[in-house]
C-alpha cells in the first residue's frame, strides 16, 4: 500500500515523450507527484542546478523519490523510472507483473527494443524538423550538436504499417492488457501528428492510440502537445 509520507518529484518538459509517459503512469495510478517543469527549447536542462543534482547528465525525465524513512533516491531514464514506480508503489500487476516472469519479460523485450527503434525513428524525425532549426539559431555547442542529428522520417511509414498489423491481433503491445510498454510506445507515436501525419490511415493503430490518449489522464498530460499541434495547424506550418 502507498504510504502518505512518500514524496515524488518529476523533472521534465511535457513536450518530451519520455516525460509524458512517466507523468501519464502517475496519473493513471493516482500516484501523487510534484512536477518541476524544465523548458527544453530554452535549454533550461543545462542551467537548472536542481535537475543536475538529481541527474548530472541533464537528461529528462528524472525523479527524486523519498520514502517514509526519509531516504532519498534519484533516478533517470523513463523505462527504468516506470519499472521502479511500478514496484515501489505496488500498482496493479497488469502494468509490470511481479509474479509473471513470462509477461514481464515480454514487456521488457519491447521496452529494450524501443530505444533504437520507435524512439530513435519517431523522435529523430521530430528533433530534426522542429528542434534542430532552433538549436542552429542558438549557435555554439547547440549548433554543433544539431549537425549530428539524422532525419529518420523515411522509416516512419514502415513502423506505422507494422504496428497497424500488430494491433489487428491484440489490443495492446503484449496482449489485451495495458502495460508500461504501452505508455512508452503510444506517447512516442501519438506525437508525430504534429508533423502532419494522418494516423487515421492506420485504423488499428489509431484505435489503439485513442484507447490510451483519449482518457482524461492522457488529455491532461498531452495539453502542451495538443496546443503545439493546434498552433502549427493554425499557422499552416510545413516542415
Amino acid at each position: 500500500m502507498q504510504n502518505n509520507t512518500q514524496t515524488l518529484k518529476i523533472y521534465g518538459d511535457k513536450i518530451s515523450q519520455p516525460v509524458r509517459s512517466v507523468l501519464l503512469f502517475c496519473e493513471l495510478n493516482k500516484i501523487p507527484y510534484n512536477f518541476i517543469p524544465i523548458n527544453i527549447l530554452k535549454g533550461e536542462q543545462h542551467t537548472n542546478e536542481e535537475l543536475q543534482k538529481v541527474n548530472p547528465s541533464k537528461k529528462m525525465p528524472a525523479i527524486s523519490y523519498s520514502d517514509n524513512t526519509g531516504k532519498t533516491f534519484n533516478l533517470a531514464e523513463s523505462c527504468s523510472i516506470l519499472r521502479f514506480l511500478s514496484e515501489i508503489y505496488k500498482v496493479d500487476e497488469k502494468w509490470y507483473p511481479r509474479n509473471d516472469i513470462y509477461r514481464r519479460s515480454l514487456i521488457d523485450q519491447h521496452m529494450d527494443w524501443h530505444h533504437s527503434n520507435t524512439r530513435h525513428i519517431f523522435s529523430g524525425a521530430i528533433v530534426k524538423k522542429m528542434m534542430v532549426p532552433k538549436m542552429l539559431k542558438l549557435g555554439g555547442e547547440f549548433a554543433e550538436k544539431a549537425k549530428l542529428f539524422v532525419d529518420t522520417s523515411s522509416q516512419i511509414p514502415i513502423l506505422l504499417k507494422k504496428f497497424d498489423e500488430i494491433f489487428s491481433e491484440r489490443k495492446f503491445i503484449v496482449d489485451d492488457q495495458i502495460s508500461i510498454a504501452d505508455l512508452i510506445f503510444s506517447c512516442e507515436v501519438y506525437q508525430i501528428k504534429i508533423l502532419g501525419y494522418d494516423l487515421t490511415q492506420y485504423p488499428n493503430l489509431w484505435k489503439y492510440l485513442c484507447r490510451i490518449n483519449e482518457t482524461p489522464e492522457a488529455m491532461k498530460i498531452n495539453d502542451t502537445l495538443e496546443k503545439l499541434d493546434a498552433s502549427l495547424k493554425k499557422r499552416n506550418a510545413k516542415f
